[in-house]
């Protein structure tokens, strides 16, 4: 049966829309809207009242503390996907590992925010599912609910175990359990953007294939998920990691 001319137009634009939401991200608004909410949690955490998201990714980083064959050299830390770079502040804060961070995103104007609040911080703009590092550039990378909206999220993944020489910390990954891996649209900050839905077991073989195994998954107590979904933060760590320069 042959849709009404009218009805394939629309569905061939809706098509088109939804086909750019991986940009979504991208729009300058974003980045004064997500500060607020961050600095409100910031300004908590100074007067000791830590958010649970802050708290779970002190745990792994104190696992990867006391696992760390790092020496008197600090950490080398990639936040890929750092927004407007806040957690280079956490974890100057809550982890007394010394650390050299590095932060990248997609959003100028979130490069533009971070360089505002922390003057000196290296910066770059990249693109998750196209990381402009060598292998194993950094000790540790962090990401923090990214590939929840980026519909090539298993490219992402392949790229940000490509540059982590021994840890890769998955940080509030929406994950579900009984269903396949799945994309659903939703809004955020006024704004459409996919919303990745990863089954845990696809997430763990896929690092597994590409030499990492899982050692810790902590919950940040985040709620607004479904009843078979949860919002974790995982800790990989490589099983033979490359030099350290």
């Amino acid at each position: 049966m042959r849709l009404p001319a009218r009805l394939r137009l629309w569905m061939g634009r809706l098509k088109a829309r939804r086909s750019d939401l991986s940009r979504a991200w991208t729009d300058p608004a974003l980045a004064r809207e997500q500060r607020q909410i961050v600095d409100a949690q910031l300004e908590a955490m100074h007067a000791g009242s830590i958010a649970g998201h802050f708290s779970a990714l002190v745990q792994v980083f104190e696992k990867i503390a006391d696992c760390s064959d790092a020496g008197p050299q600090p950490l080398t830390v990639l936040d890929a996907g750092c927004a407007s770079g806040y957690y280079s502040e956490v974890l100057a804060h809550l982890v007394p590992t010394p650390m050299k961070y590095c932060g990248s995103d997609f959003n100028p104007a979130m490069l533009d925010l971070a360089r505002e609040k922390y003057p000196g911080v290296p910066l770059a703009r990249m693109d998750i599912r196209s990381l402009g590092w060598r292998d194993g550039a950094f000790d540790v990378v962090l990401s923090g609910a990214v590939i929840v909206h980026v519909k090539e999220w298993r490219d992402a993944v392949a790229e940000l175990a490509r540059v982590a020489r021994k840890w890769l910390v998955m940080h509030r990954t929406l994950v579900c359990f009984e269903r396949q891996s799945f994309i659903s649209v939703q809004r955020a900050y006024n704004v459409e953007v996919y919303r990745v839905h990863v089954q845990e077991a696809e997430l763990v073989s896929l690092l597994q294939g590409f030499g990492f195994n899982l050692v810790a998954r902590t919950d940040p107590r985040e709620g607004g998920v479904e009843k078979d979904q949860g919002n974790f933060t995982y800790l990989f760590q490589r099983r033979t990691e490359g030099p350290r320069e």
